[in-house]
Formats: structure tokens, C-alpha cells, sequence
């Protein structure tokens, strides 16, 4: 009976077609039909099915116990819904009046935001009349979701639940999800998101893998990427500075526990990542834990990022290297264009300990101007191959390969300060022989080396070509060459002898600076 009801009426009703235009809505309402079923308690929508201009949707959806909700009593309000859909063009559904509702430069990014073969299933509740200004208590069980945004990889298996309540707590629990071969498991606790009267904002958070594929998940846009900017000119330090600040935005009090089995990106390939990160709200960010195994060995760091000051941000840390396989890492250095792949010159099986201070621009770009560090490091079964400055001695070593030098194990201390590298003395047992080398090396590639090289590698075809890299005294150069020849001759007793090669100029120079500083002993 219509007239005879507390708060709804039990009846059904059937809406076979609703179409129409709206004055500021560029969508057409092409279809909406649907079944509606009340009672004294429930709201039920059966089949609604709606085509608004490119977008379709097909929804069915109840509410148990609805009447709560015009009650003054706290009551559980139970609610299902599933959601079918084929297209949503979720960015001309947001436009009225000829503007999307949305950021503008994020609409200008994306510049399409579509979901495609969309599927959900959920259920879940909430308590009438328990929303405070702290918050309120309410859960929602997601059974099934899958989509496809755009063209990234389908979004699958996704389920998981999510709860609030009335101390502003948000709870993320067990939500794991697929996302094209990627899959990811979370649980988050946020603390007091919901309230207006506590600022105190707390996150506590799990994260678990199996397979993250960056590849798959950007759809090699990274790659892309690197083949339209092959050559990346960095930007001037004014540019640095203008640029947004991500310290100048507030920054929760955070934990985040990671652990991942496989990451795989372009050819990186990261295995067992475990992790334990803090943020806090001074803007600092603690890895009190980050280690992995890559290229056959194992890294592990622990420092902070200190970003309390906007305009002086630096990463302090201690990074352990664990026989990296260098044939393994592909990792290029940019030093202001001139690009160098650290595979293709050194190979071997890298050990090292690393404590450095790297200072920050706000664009989180390093400054190596005033960024220092320490380095102590081992590389065993190692080999230089086709390093130019190597070439540079071709002048004395006459048909030595110095194409391929291998060596049993390099030992020794580097440090770098005001964007200069410095390599203290240090002995190369080598197949060309015991060198010895010391020198520095700027981030622009200037170079100031010392080689010592054994005077019984010094072969006669190079003599001639040597007498003008020893000085305009000819009597003078005669006499340091026939000195080199008998050492040969008497080097093979006794200590060796070295001649010194001092090597100045630019890498990417052909024409360097060359010069002979006597014969030493060592």
C-alpha cells in the first residue's frame, strides 16, 4: 500500500528509456533503463543500464537496512555492488560547460583517460550516524575489480578491503592486485587521515611482490625516451633551482616495509628487494634498510635524505658493493653529455665501500660541485678494454695490446670533492706488467695522470718516435734513451726501473698532453 509506510513504500519500478541533451553537457543521454525494487528496509537497482555519449555502464546495486540512515540510531547500513562496463571516457564525462573538471596540465598529460572492459565486484557497510569530525566507521570489501586506464597493461585479480573509523584511521588491508605481469599486495594503516582536529598524520605500510616489470608497466615508454634524447644536456643550476621543490610540500610521519622478489627494468634485472623506509615530517627520508642482489653480487644502503633545509638538501649514506659482476652493469655516466658505459671500459668483480654526501638541487639533481665521497674498493680478475687514455701510451709500448689489459686485482682508496676525482698511487699487476698509476680526473673529463711504466717494456721501434715526446736536447734525449736500453738489458737483477709518463688534458681530446719525467725506481 503506497499510503502506508514508515519510511519507503514497497514497490517496483521499471525505467525502459530515458534519453535526452542537458544545455551545458556535451554528452548525449543516448540510454538509461533500469529495474527498481523497494521495501520497508531495502533499495534494490537491478540492470541499469546507461549510455552516456561514448561511455556505457551496466550496474546493479543494493542497500540493506536504508532505513538507518533517516533514524537518529547507529545501525549497520550493508550495501553490494557490481559494475560492468566496455568503455568510460572518464574525461568527457567530466566536461560541462566546455571545461574538465580536472587539473588542467594533468588533463594535458594524460591527454585521454579511458577505461576499457571494466568489471567489479564489492560489497561492504557503514554505521549510521557515526560521522564525526574525526571520522566515521565504514568498510568496503572489493571482491573482483579488473580494468584497462588508457593503454597500460590490464589491471587483474584485484581484491582486498579497506576500512575507516571514528579515530580518522584508514585501513588498506590485504589489497593485492595484478597489473599486466607485475603484481603488488599492500597494507596500509593511516593514522588520523580523516581528522580535522588531529594533525598528527601516521603511515605504516606493507608492500610485497613477486615480479615488478617496469618495461611492461610503462609499455617501454622509458625506452622510448632514450632513443628521442640520446644525448641529455644538463640543465644550468638556475634551472635546478627553479624548479618545483617536492621539500616545499608537507611530508607525513611514514614507515614502509618493501619486499620484492624479481624487479626487472630495461636491462637491469634486481632480485630480493628488501627494504625498510622513514619519512618524517622535518623532510627527512631514512633508509634504514635497502638491499638487493644484482650482476651476480649483492648491495646494500643505509643513510638519510635531508631535505629540513629547501635549499641546501643532501643524501648522506654508506653504500657496501659485494662482487658486482661489472660485465653485468649497464650504468652510463653523464658528465655534461659526454657519455661513458662503465661495462664497455672495465670488466671484472667489483667490492666496495662507498660513504658519500651528495648534495641536492630541488629537482633532487646532484650537485657534484659540492657533493663528496669516499671509495674503497677492490676489483678482482679484472680488465681494461678500449679505454682512450690507455691508447695514449701506444707511443711507448710499441706492439704491446693495449686494447685488453687484464689484471689479477686492483686495491686502492679513491676520493671525490669539488667535482674532481682522486686516485692515490696505486700498483696494476697487469699482462703488460707491474704499472703504477695516480693522478685526478674531473666530472669534465680532464684528466692529470702519472703512469709509471716498466722501462723493459719500452721496445726500439719506439725510439724514434719517442725522442720528440724527451725534449729539444738531443744530446740530452740520447742519453735518457740509451739509459732506458740498459736498463733492459741489466732490469732483469735487481730493482725495476720505470719510465713516467705524465698525461694531461681532455678524454675526449685527441691531441693530450704527453710528457716524459725521467726514469724512476719503484
Amino acid at each position: 500500500n503506497l499510503l502506508q509506510f514508515d519510511y519507503f513504500p514497497a514497490m517496483e519500478l521499471e525505467l525502459k528509456n530515458l534519453s535526452g541533451e542537458l544545455k551545458n553537457y556535451p554528452n548525449k543521454i543516448h540510454q538509461i533503463k533500469a529495474k527498481i525494487h523497494t521495501t520497508s528496509n531495502d533499495i534494490v537497482v537491478d540492470d541499469c543500464y546507461a549510455t552516456i555519449g561514448k561511455s556505457d555502464l551496466h550496474i546493479s546495486t543494493k542497500i540493506t537496512n536504508v532505513v538507518a540512515l533517516l533514524s537518529d540510531k547507529k545501525e549497520k547500513v550493508l550495501f553490494d555492488i557490481k559494475a560492468d562496463a566496455d568503455f568510460i571516457d572518464v574525461l568527457q564525462l567530466m566536461k560541462y560547460n566546455n571545461e574538465v573538471k580536472v587539473n588542467q596540465d594533468i588533463a594535458k598529460e594524460l591527454g585521454k583517460e579511458e577505461i576499457k572492459k571494466l568489471v567489479l565486484n564489492a560489497n561492504g557497510s557503514f554505521i549510521s550516524n557515526s560521522f564525526q569530525e574525526t571520522g566515521f566507521f565504514s568498510r568496503l570489501n572489493i571482491l573482483q575489480l579488473q580494468f584497462q586506464f588508457n593503454d597500460f597493461p590490464k589491471v587483474t585479480q584485484t581484491s582486498g578491503s579497506f576500512k575507516t573509523d571514528t579515530t580518522g584511521c584508514i585501513y588498506v588491508e590485504n589489497l593485492q592486485t595484478k597489473i599486466g605481469k607485475s603484481d603488488f599486495n599492500f597494507n596500509l594503516e593511516m593514522k588520523n587521515f580523516l581528522s580535522k582536529k588531529d594533525t598528527n598524520n601516521h603511515i605504516i605500510g606493507k608492500i610485497r611482490g613477486d615480479l615488478w616489470d617496469f618495461d611492461d608497466l610503462t609499455q617501454n615508454s622509458i625506452s622510448k625516451t632514450t632513443q628521442n634524447d640520446k644525448k641529455t644536456e644538463i640543465p644550468s643550476t638556475n634551472n635546478h633551482e627553479t624548479s618545483v621543490n617536492v621539500f616545499s610540500f608537507p611530508f607525513p610521519n611514514a614507515k614502509l616495509d618493501a619486499k620484492v622478489k624479481a624487479i626487472r627494468m630495461q636491462k637491469y634485472s634486481i632480485d630480493n628487494l628488501n627494504a625498510v623506509i622513514r619519512s618524517t615530517k622535518d623532510h627527512k627520508v631514512h633508509f634504514d634498510t635497502l638491499f638487493f642482489n644484482a650482476a651476480d653480487g649483492s648491495v646494500a644502503l643505509n643513510g638519510y635524505l635531508n631535505g629540513s633545509k629547501p635549499k641546501d638538501i643532501y643524501f648522506s649514506s654508506t653504500l657496501q658493493l659485494d662482487k658486482i659482476n661489472m660485465d653485468k652493469v649497464l650504468y652510463k655516466l653523464d658528465n655534461f653529455g659526454n657519455e661513458m658505459a662503465l661495462n664497455e671500459n672495465f670488466k671484472g668483480i667489483l667490492s666496495a665501500k662507498i660513504k658519500s654526501d651528495v648534495r641536492l638541487f630541488p629537482d633532487l639533481a646532484v650537485d657534484l660541485a659540492k657533493t663528496t665521497a669516499h671509495i674503497e674498493l677492490k676489483l678482482k680478475d679484472g680488465m681494461i678494454q678500449n679505454f682512450s687514455p690507455m691508447h695514449s701510451l701506444s707511443t711507448f709500448m710499441g706492439d704491446k695490446n693495449l686494447d685488453k689489459i687484464k689484471f689479477a686485482e686492483l686495491d686502492n682508496v679513491i676520493d671525490f670533492k669539488n667535482g674532481i676525482v682522486t686516485i692515490p698511487k696505486m700498483q696494476i699487476a697487469s699482462t703488460l706488467g707491474y704499472l703504477y698509476l695516480k693522478g685526478t680526473h674531473t666530472t669534465n673529463m680532464d684528466m692529470d695522470y702519472e703512469f709509471d711504466v716498466p722501462v723493459s717494456l719500452i721496445k726500439k721501434a719506439t725510439v724514434n718516435a719517442m725522442r720528440s715526446k724527451l725534449g729539444i736536447n738531443q744530446k740530452k734525449s740520447n742519453q735518457k734513451l740509451n739509459d732506458m736500453e740498459e736498463e733492459k738489458i741489466s732490469g732483469q737483477s735487481g730493482l725495476q726501473k720505470y719510465l713516467r709518463v705524465i698525461m694531461k688534458g681532455n678524454m675526449n681530446n685527441e691531441n693530450l698532453d704527453i710528457k716524459l719525467d725521467g726514469i724512476k725506481r719503484n
